[in-house]
């Protein structure tokens, strides 16, 4: 690989780590105020960034634009071009220093005076010793940061440049926004993200909670949020800091936030004066895959070694034999970490639980989100041993020490991760998860929540990632083997469905079939099956159909199991391909529970609207 493309792949995966983090489709739409027509006058038009790009055609090259603000937001430096070079200098300046100097050759593709890129902060330097440097510039009013606009100087360890990313506005903007007026305070406008967030009114309730590191307030929502449905109610401290918000033209005083509940996590931008919502952005990252055939389907697609060890890789025969590898014990490993530039250990001395400086690992097992009461953290088999072996042929939920061993798994995973990223360019600076940086640079507090078997779902996994300082959340699923939970409708419904159950409460194995019927009650939501049912004197030997929302699952089917039925299934309420899986303790369940997605439930009310289903 050349140097040109090392560094080229660095500078694209930290823009990806910083600024970029992958979103899905989700129940609120993305907004973002910035996105609108340029306003008169900002930036440059057309004509004149090509007359820049003609003017500078020997220094660099636009990749992309930004179309609001007339910038370019990637350039390729001309790799011969003496004013981009060093290389000739009798004596060399520092990294920033060099930095400055190419930003300043370029600052007329940005519309920038001399002065902005002299007195940009400095927000971080990346340089692991070998390959590329990287100096990042984000400006500030007054102290406080401009939200996002960050710009990237990427160089050759001869601080050549190599290219620019980003951008950051000018001092033109800087001065016209000094002074500016916060008139909501804090806790009006966490109000007002918080209410977008849960979609209902929030009573007063904030309680300041202190300060952060990143010039962060912090809040207990506890007071105002007990009384939310658990989907969108925050599970953590909430945060918020004073920022600047750039549209065209402007630099807009407001609020910068992040909430995280179980099934969704958003950032979010409020106006500090007007209260307006200028920016809602889903930073929980869910992959939905597939899995038909463990075989390539195109050149170098092969499957994941797995807990058959790696032998079986390739095939050994090529054969359709019924080859089938015997699962291999695993090895006990003893180490600090694995092995890297700084060997931080994973855990200090004497640890009892898999709580480290990278990585805090558990089962989350039951609602609320984060660790409470009746979730499960691995202990050690003997003094600094976590020695359990995973058991392929029971449930995950068979005992404690199987959560446990899955537990140790995950710790295991993601601290190797964390330590093979730190010398590929994913360290402190550039925003990693570490409770304690160790002077190095960026924010800490900010450890990854690894939740193992967790309750809110099932056949799947989802990310969260809020900016540095906050901590990550990485949510894994119990997978249930296809076929293995479905349900089979005759009647005035015919078909078989794909069908989400539950690890925490309720029978586990089970084969019941019995008539459908729409369980109903005098409080809204009426089909919820929060509150006695008014037709319970039907219910008794029935499965009952109830939708998912405003009370728990486990709270769900005890109204169900209460009434006598039989069974009881939980319609999703939002749309997806995957039934939701459930979980919450506090009741005994006895009674089978399953889930259905919204499309299928939907399908078999219309159904009972008009006629006899059973189920099995």
């Amino acid at each position: 690989m050349t140097a040109r493309r090392s560094v080229a792949l660095l500078l694209a995966s930290l823009t990806l780590l910083a600024l970029a983090p992958v979103s899905h489709a989700g129940p609120k739409p993305e907004l973002d105020a910035s996105a609108t027509p340029a306003a008169a006058g900002a930036g440059r038009s057309l004509a004149s960034r090509m007359r820049a790009q003609a003017a500078l055609a020997g220094i660099a090259r636009p990749a992309s634009y930004d179309e609001r603000y007339g910038v370019p937001t990637m350039l390729w430096a001309d790799r011969g071009a003496s004013a981009t070079s060093f290389k000739a200098s009798a004596v060399k300046p520092s990294i920033e220093g060099a930095a400055r100097r190419h930003l300043g050759l370029v600052s007329d593709f940005y519309g920038l005076k001399p002065t902005d890129t002299a007195t940009a902060p400095v927000r971080w330097l990346h340089d692991t010793g070998s390959g590329g440097l990287i100096v990042a510039f984000k400006q500030q009013v007054d102290g406080i940061e401009v939200f996002r606009d960050e710009v990237k100087v990427l160089m050759d360890r001869d601080l050549s440049l190599v290219a620019v990313s980003g951008y950051i506005p000018g001092q033109d903007l800087v001065q016209a926004a000094q002074g500016s007026a916060f008139s909501l305070s804090p806790e009006a406008a966490l109000t007002i993200g918080l209410e977008d967030f849960a979609g209902a009114k929030v009573p007063a309730g904030l309680r300041a909670a202190g300060k952060a590191d990143g010039g962060y307030e912090l809040y207990d929502a506890a007071l105002a949020t007990g009384d939310l449905p658990d989907d969108v109610r925050p599970t953590h401290t909430l945060r918020v800091r004073r920022t600047f918000f750039h549209v065209p033209g402007r630099l807009v005083p407001a609020y910068q936030m992040e909430f995280m509940a179980p099934t969704q996590s958003y950032q979010y931008v409020v106006d500090a004066n007007t209260g307006e919502l200028l920016f809602r952005h889903d930073i929980m990252a869910s992959d939905l895959f597939s899995y038909r055939v463990s075989a390539e389907t195109s050149g170098a697609l092969r499957p994941y070694d797995g807990p058959q060890g790696n032998d079986p890789t390739p095939h050994p025969t090529g054969l359709p034999d019924f080859y089938a590898p015997s699962f291999l014990s695993p090895n006990l490993l003893t180490i600090q970490n694995t092995p890297f530039s700084r060997n931080d250990p994973w855990l200090a001395p004497g640890a009892t639980t898999l709580t480290g400086n990278n990585v805090d690992a558990y089962a989350d097992l039951v609602s609320p989100d984060g660790f409470s009461t009746g979730d499960l953290r691995a202990t050690p088999t003997t003094p600094g041993a976590f020695d359990r072996i995973y058991n392929h042929t029971l449930a995950p939920s068979a005992s404690a020490d199987q959560r446990m061993a899955s537990i140790t798994q995950l710790f295991y995973n993601n601290n190797f991760f964390h330590d093979w990223y730190y010398d590929s360019g994913f360290d402190e600076l550039s925003g990693n998860g570490q409770t304690d940086n160790y002077g190095r640079g960026g924010l800490g507090n900010d450890a990854m929540l690894s939740q193992a078997q967790d309750y809110s779902g099932t056949n799947n996994a989802n990310m969260s990632t809020p900016s540095d300082g906050a901590a990550g959340r990485m949510q894994m699923y119990v997978f249930t083997p296809a076929g293995a939970a479905n349900i089979t409708a005759t009647g005035a419904l015919t078909g078989t469905y794909a069908a989400g159950v539950s690890t925490t409460f309720g029978p586990q194995t089970f084969s019941v079939t019995a008539a459908a019927i729409l369980g109903v009650s005098a409080t809204a939501p009426i089909n919820g099956g929060c509150s006695a049912f008014t037709n319970a004197g039907s219910i008794p030997g029935k499965i009952v159909v109830l939708d998912r929302g405003t009370c728990s699952f486990n709270a769900k089917a005890a109204t169900a199991q209460s009434a006598g039925a039989a069974g009881c299934i939980i319609i999703d309420n939002s749309a997806g391909s995957v039934p939701p899986g459930m979980g919450g303790t506090g009741v005994t369940i006895t009674i089978p529970v399953m889930s259905m997605t919204l499309a299928d439930g939907t399908a078999l009310k219309n159904a009972l609207a008009s006629g006899t289903v059973t189920l099995t």
